[in-house]
């Protein structure tokens, strides 16, 4: 199967973030929060003409919490994003 994306679309997944502490316990995540963490796996070619700084495979970004359309690509849920849903970039 091939996959393009339209010139301005980002295909993101979640960032996996640990929830454990120290000691072994797991954080809930927090229900209304108004933005989240993902991890770019593919872009557009126009993307970079949009956002003011240039994307790689697994940088972060801090997107809009209702942004984007869920897919599954081979088994793996991914998000598909508008570069204009992008709020930053996150270097950790």
């Amino acid at each position: 199967m091939r996959f393009e994306l339209p010139p301005t679309r980002i295909l993101v997944k979640d960032y996996n973030q640990d929830n454990k502490t120290k000691g072994g316990l797991i954080l809930a995540e927090p229900r209304n929060r108004p933005s989240r963490l993902v991890t770019v796996i593919d872009c557009g070619r126009d993307v970079e003409g949009i956002l003011s700084f240039e994307l790689f495979g697994d940088d972060v970004l801090l997107i809009s919490n209702y942004a984007g359309i869920m897919v599954q690509i081979y088994g793996e849920d991914a998000l598909v994003i508008e570069a204009t849903d992008v709020l930053s970039k996150i270097y950790l």
